[in-house]
């Protein structure tokens, strides 16, 4: 193992925003201090809020954490996951629901406990706020003044840190675009597709970022579903982060083209990062 380059910072991140019966993610960074800035700035632009933070030293690269949520007011998937720490900024992404039987302008408590090895090294305690989400029609969080295209990102929270850097990498090459990318907070039971056709209206075009876990996922496809209805096959944008041979698109988007160079440089690094190894000692 390589030496700790200092102490590893574990930060809860979650909507700012949450309803009785949601759906939402609750993301869990763990990153270096000097890292934070990016993590925050990836966290903002999925709409995400820190709830709190705690740092762990003497931890070197790679480790396996084991991270478990608990809350007896959330349904979480998968509450239990491992998080592999190799130096750079990562995220787990919990899918959570809150319970239609919590009130309104309610505090949930949770906690997330971090081990090693099966030994509890930490215990990170978070709250959340269960008020009425804002009206999507008049307080969608993208409609800024001066702004030229409005972009909806249609993704399965599997694959969320690709879609962070791929949008990045859009942004760069277009700082105008303004990208609504997190509608967690939208998802939230019977009016989920009203509040989704309220925002594609407003859009000019959506991204649609491919993978075995969005081809699975019932909110991507009730997504690019809505917006071929509303907009029209020209509306959708691929962007495959998997080989389209391994995971075809739907047949109603089988004329739009699914390889783009985001995918190449995705495919490409994850072959040297296998050629790479494990760090050695």
């Amino acid at each position: 193992m390589s030496e700790s380059r200092g102490p590893v910072q574990f930060a809860i991140y979650s909507p700012q925003v949450l309803a009785r019966g949601s759906d939402f993610t609750l993301d869990l960074w763990a990153f270096l201090l000097e890292q934070r800035d990016k993590v925050e700035t990836l966290a903002k632009r999925m709409g995400q809020h820190a709830m709190a933070e705690f740092g762990v030293a003497g931890v070197d690269e790679p480790t396996v954490f084991g991270v478990e949520v608990r809350s007896p007011e959330l349904e979480i998937l998968r509450p239990r996951r491992m998080l592999v720490w190799k130096g750079q900024e990562t995220v787990e992404s919990f899918e959570c629901k809150i319970a239609k039987s919590v009130p309104r302008y309610h505090s949930i408590h949770g906690l997330v406990t971090i081990t090693i090895s099966g030994l509890m090294i930490a215990n990170i305690r978070f709250s959340l706020l269960v008020q009425p989400l804002p009206d999507a029609g008049r307080h969608a969080p993208w409609q800024t003044p001066g702004r030229a295209i409005t972009a909806f990102a249609s993704y399965a929270s599997e694959n969320r840190i690709d879609v962070l850097r791929c949008l990045q990498g859009i942004q760069k090459g277009a700082p105008y675009l303004d990208i609504f990318i997190d509608i967690d907070r939208l998802r939230s039971g019977d009016d989920w597709l009203e509040k989704v056709s309220a925002f594609i209206s407003t859009s000019d075009v959506m991204y649609l970022f491919w993978s075995t876990a969005a081809s699975r996922s019932r909110w991507v496809t009730g997504e690019w579903k809505e917006g071929l209805q509303q907009k029209g096959l020209q509306f959708i944008d691929p962007c495959p982060l998997e080989s389209p041979e391994l995971v075809p698109p739907p047949p109603e988007l089988a004329a739009l083209h699914f390889h783009d160079r985001y995918l190449i440089h995705l495919l490409a690094q994850q072959h040297v990062d296998q050629r790479k190894g494990p760090p050695k000692p």
